[in-house]
């Protein structure tokens, strides 16, 4: 199995039982899920759901945000600077809503097309594509910003850590080009790297 990037690749991300298991824990926490006996799939469904109905009050906060920023931008424009019991510095407020409306897009976007498909897609393209990706060329791809992807990835390797200790994957190079050898975890590995994941229907 081929590899572009020089830093080992954690055991889970290259299977798909465990990367599946990593997805469905992070989306339970992200849902506030409680973790249950049922199939990986199920887990990921129900959390997807939590996470699907709270579109209605992420999109009401969104409009009220879009609000407040239009009001802001237009007393900036009309050279108020302050207001008195709202805020010291309009201009740092249209700059802290700017920021807000954005995350908030970007969940709500997320969520509609699927967190768990997201999730896979960047480690794919982080861990199993060759040659690998980096997060400023992950970002670009799936619209969000570099400094999203690092956490994301962050948080899946805490996971990850968590339910699996630091399985690491051993390099060892031929003709200046490294390779992912398995050996110690022979059957652990379904599938091939150059090939999407699909973890529930």
């Amino acid at each position: 199995m081929k590899r572009g990037q020089k830093s080992p690749a954690p055991v889970w991300a290259m299977s798909d039982k465990k990367l599946a298991h990593v997805v469905a824990t992070f989306l339970e926490r992200r849902a506030c899920v409680r973790k249950s006996d049922d199939s990986i799939p199920k887990r990921i469904r129900r959390a997807e759901d939590r996470l699907w109905a709270q579109i209605p009050e992420l999109e009401r906060r969104l409009k009220s945000l879009v609000a407040e920023s239009q009001a802001v931008a237009a007393l900036s424009e009309n050279g108020v600077i302050e207001i008195p019991g709202y805020h010291p510095d309009l201009k740092q407020r249209a700059a802290d809503l700017e920021r807000a409306i954005c995350s908030l897009g970007v969940e709500i976007r997320s969520i509609r097309n699927g967190v768990a498909l997201i999730l896979a897609g960047i480690i794919y393209r982080r861990y199993r594509q060759f040659p690998s990706l980096n997060s400023v060329d992950i970002a670009a791809e799936f619209g969000l910003s570099p400094e999203l992807i690092r956490q994301i990835l962050l948080k899946l390797n805490q996971i990850g850590t968590s339910l699996y200790g630091k399985e690491i994957c051993s390099f060892r190079e031929i003709n200046k080009r490294k390779f992912v050898s398995f050996e110690a975890w022979e059957g652990e590995v379904s599938g091939s790297s150059d090939r999407p994941l699909t973890l529930a229907a």
